[in-house]
C-alpha cells in the first residue's frame, strides 16, 4: 500500500502503547496524538473503540499479525 496523500512539509511519527487493552486506561498525551493522526498504523491488540478517537480524515492501516499469519510481508 502506498499513500500518496499530500501531509505536512514536517512530519512527525509518535509511538503510542495501548496497554493492556482497556481504552480509559491511555494517557492524555496519547489520546492527543491519536486525535490529531493523519495516519493510524494499529495491530490487532488495539480496540475499535480508540480507533474511533482517530479524525475522519486519518488513514488507518491494519499491520499486526497472529499466528504466523502477516498482514504484510516484512521483507525489504
Amino acid at each position: 500500500m502506498i499513500l500518496t496523500q499530500k501531509y505536512s512539509k514536517d512530519p512527525k511519527i509518535t509511538l503510542v502503547g495501548a496497554g493492556p487493552g482497556d481504552p480509559d486506561l491511555i494517557s492524555l498525551k496519547a489520546l492527543k496524538a491519536i486525535k490529531k493522526a493523519d495516519v493510524v498504523l494499529y495491530d490487532a491488540l488495539v480496540s475499535e473503540e480508540l480507533l474511533e478517537y482517530a479524525p475522519e480524515h486519518a488513514t488507518k492501516v491494519y499491520i499486526g499479525k497472529r499466528s504466523d499469519v502477516q498482514s504484510y510481508s516484512q521483507d525489504a
